[in-house]
């Protein structure tokens, strides 16, 4: 084998392997132009996330997307992005068919050639967050119920730290 056609060989492994993490990421992800804020590509989750088809999302503008659309939150999560530039974070919540979902946003810009891009990860916390929220309650309820008790008590937190 030649090394133009070993070079050839590697390149598309690289390829296919740069494809496969992309598209079938359990984030979703997107790549934005920086001028437009247009979508040049995203994958399978960030679709699902967004509630959309492949077709109606390239070529639109990020905040035009109906999940996005004339909200605060995400107005100001660009803001940020241009101004910053890079690992911009924000939690994003939404109301989607009577449901509050929160959103992880992650991004970065870079350069690719001539073109700069912002690099968008989105994932749902809707869960997480849920499970923090419990957690609170639970530990306020503990703390009433032993703060109102008849019986002397002590409250001690352990830190598993260290």
């Amino acid at each position: 084998m030649t090394e133009t056609r070993r070079n050839q060989f590697n390149l598309n492994i690289a390829r296919e392997k740069f494809y496969t993490v992309f598209h079938f990421s359990p984030l979703g992800f997107a790549i934005i132009d920086c001028s437009s804020l247009k979508i040049i590509d995203c994958n399978l989750k960030f679709i699902k996330i967004i509630g959309s088809d492949f077709a109606q999302v390239i070529g639109e503008q990020f905040t035009n997307l109906a999940r996005f659309k004339n909200h605060h939150e995400t107005e100001k999560f660009i803001e940020r992005l241009i101004k910053e530039k890079r690992n911009v974070k924000q939690e994003i919540t939404y109301e989607i068919d009577d449901q509050e979902l929160t959103y992880l946003f992650n991004a970065t810009s870079t350069d690719i050639g001539n073109d700069c891009i912002y690099i968008i990860t989105v994932s749902d916390i809707s869960e997480l967050k849920q499970i923090q929220l419990d957690l609170m309650k639970s530990d306020e309820r503990f703390r009433t119920t032993v703060l109102n008790s008849n019986f002397p008590s002590i409250i001690m937190e352990y830190d598993t730290e260290k």
